[in-house]
Formats: C-alpha cells, structure tokens, sequence
C-alpha cells in the first residue's frame, strides 16, 4: 500500500492502481472532493480503471466527482485566495478563458457579498475570442444565458447546456445594472493568468500589470447581449476574473 500527499492531492494505492484524491473551489469558496482511480498498463502508461471490456472511462484521464460535490472554475486561470469587488453600473466585464478539456457546462454564475445600491440583475454570457491585431479579444456571441438577481447576498446562476472545446479561447461575460460587490480573486495573493502565464510573485507580493488580462467597456447596460461583441476599452485587473464561473458537473 503506498500512500501520501502532494501540493493537496493525496493518494493511496496497491499494485499498479492508485486513488488519488483531489479538492477544487466551489462558487462560493467552498472545498469538494473529487476523485480519480489509475491504474498503469503493461507499458506503465497510467490509465483511468473504467468498465470492464473496455467500456467508456478506459482511455483516457477523466476526473470522477466526489459524492455530491460541485464543481466550478473559471477555466485557465489559479488563484488561492478570494476578495470582493463592487461592480460598475452598466460596465461590460470580458474574462478569457482557456478551456483543458472539451466538456459541457450546466451552470454559469457569480457570488454576490453586498447587494449594492441599485443593484438587481447582472446578465451572464461567453463570447468567441478572436486574436487580431488588439491582441485577445471577444468576437462573436456564443451564449447569452439571461440574467440572475443581485438583490441578496448569494450565489446566483443560470441553468445552460453549452460545449465548450479544448484548447480553444472564449471570453465570459458580465454586467450589472446597479452596484453590487461581486467575489473576485486576491490579487495581492497567488493569481495566474492564461492569456500570459505570468502571475503573482513567489513570496505573494503584488505582479504589477502582469495580470491585466480582463478586458472591460462602459455603458453597455444588462439588455440581450450584442452580436458580436461590443468593443472592450480598457484593460483591467485579474482579480475581476472571478466574477464569472462555470459549471460542468
């Protein structure tokens, strides 16, 4: 039997299968566990243990949910800590993302801490990336999934059925009608950004503008989402990423 932990995986094993268990970050901060069994073939290749004859889960690696766990992210980027921030009227808030593997996503959200004044509904959407010569930047619309109250202090979401592909570039999107303080990430901790790959400093100092990845555009307003995209103005913080999450299972 072998086990131990590394940087908050923990394993254990026998023979040539291995459990290895993993913690991701719900909407609003809390842990869930997910699992995944391996186990290495006859050319030490590790392999995920599927149904016998070789039934779906075989060949390749597929992360297994923890009983009744949530699992949501904002694809590509890392952060370790978590801050709030109040939102801007009427601003568009683009946020790219780096999609790991093709899945489809059921719920898109963000967390309200302060229900600001004003503040109502926030509309949630993706946009396509397009890489020209502005560098990353939202194109054409993929999504518009409506809006979601901001009124309370509370995760909010919207239900979807939406593939998103690997290794492919989208941008989420969100705007509000009033001010609420929305969770974002700490940027004077650990955030890493996928558009650069740069983030905060090794001893959790702040990055300067290494992780100015999000793009913003003001007086949008929280009606059905343009097609394409209206223009982005402004570069912003990383810490605003975390406005908008996804989740796939």
């Amino acid at each position: 039997m072998v086990t131990g932990r590394t940087k908050g995986l923990t394993y254990r094993g026998k023979g040539n299968v291995v459990l290895v268990a993993a913690q991701r970050e719900g909407a609003d901060g809390t842990p869930s566990e997910e699992y995944i069994l391996l186990r290495a073939d006859e050319f030490g290749r590790l392999r995920t243990v599927g149904s016998g004859g070789g039934g779906a889960g075989t060949n390749d690696l597929r992360m297994v949910k923890g009983l009744g766990a949530e699992r949501w992210s904002t694809p590509g980027w890392y952060n370790n800590a978590q801050a709030n921030f109040a939102a801007v009227a009427g601003e568009m808030v683009y946020i790219p993302i780096l999609v790991p593997q093709t899945r489809t996503y059921i719920r898109i959200g963000t967390f309200v801490q302060i229900a600001g004044a004003g503040a109502t509904v926030a509309r949630l959407g993706i946009y396509n990336a397009q890489l020209d010569s502005d560098g990353l930047t939202p194109s054409t619309l993929l999504l518009d999934a409506g809006t979601v109250l901001t009124d309370a202090a509370v995760a909010v979401e919207a239900v979807i059925s939406q593939s998103l592909v690997a290794a492919t570039w989208y941008f989420l999107c969100i705007v509000t009608d009033g001010t609420p303080t929305l969770r974002g990430f700490d940027g004077a901790r650990a955030v890493s950004v996928p558009v650069s790959g740069f983030g905060t400093d090794l001893d959790n100092g702040t990055n300067g503008d290494y992780d100015k990845a999000v793009l913003t555009t003001a007086a949008v307003g929280v009606g059905a989402l343009a097609d394409p995209a209206v223009a982005p103005t402004n570069v912003d913080e990383g810490s605003l990423a975390g406005f908008v999450r996804l989740r796939d299972v």
